[in-house]
């Protein structure tokens, strides 16, 4: 047990005395309610303070999430169909300025000494490529230019895309149009080819 001063009259006191026996002062214990007190202080001040922050801070931008569907392109895009070849100023023309327009082709096809003897006007080919549009020309040993094949290979593409990517019109006086049909049109489906296979374009 210890002894403690008495705050009124200055006499020692016991530490665990609730009052003073010399002047009867009621003795204030220390701890309990000063620390409560503090407690509760620093509980409020948090609270303000936390407040405070939350209403100062800028609003996040929201992310994106993970699993959100991306947007998708339009399905029914109309298709820019323009010209590629211009096929009835090739057919005006022999296979040497052909090759002078457009340059080399991309493959062609020269018959052996053995097929030209015995038959001498045996179909030479080139085929020029730009894109999904190809042409196929057939011309003669003398370079003189037989016809010209043009197809696409864009899923869907249509008679008339056909002929505006050759630069062709029907019923022309200088030329004639030969649609070229598939032969299996449910596998060319399938295969998500053109509508038709080509169209072969003869000088008349």
């Amino acid at each position: 047990m210890s002894m403690v001063k008495c705050r009124e009259c200055g006499r020692k006191v016991s530490s665990k005395a609730s009052s003073c026996p010399n002047c009867g002062a009621p003795r204030k214990k220390r701890g309990t309610s000063t620390g409560c007190g503090c407690l509760i202080m620093l509980i409020v001040l948090g609270a303000i303070g936390s407040f405070v922050a939350r209403k100062d801070r800028p609003p996040s931008k929201a992310q994106p999430s993970a699993t959100a569907p991306r947007r998708s392109a339009p399905q029914n895009e109309k298709r820019t169909v323009r010209m590629q070849f211009d096929i009835p100023k090739l057919l005006k023309m022999s296979i040497a300025e052909v090759k002078e327009e457009l340059g080399p082709p991309k493959h062609e096809y020269i018959p052996t000494d053995l097929q030209l003897e015995f038959w001498p006007e045996f179909p030479f080919d080139a085929e020029y490529v730009k894109g999904n549009v190809s042409i196929g020309i057939e011309y003669t040993q003398r370079g003189n230019i037989l016809s010209i094949s043009i197809a696409d290979d864009t899923e869907g593409s249509s008679q008339r895309d056909i002929m505006t990517l050759g630069n062709l019109v029907p019923n022309d006086r200088e030329y004639h149009l030969k649609v070229m049909n598939w032969l299996n049109p449910a596998k060319a489906r399938a295969n998500k080819s053109a509508q038709i296979a080509s169209i072969k374009v003869t000088p008349r």
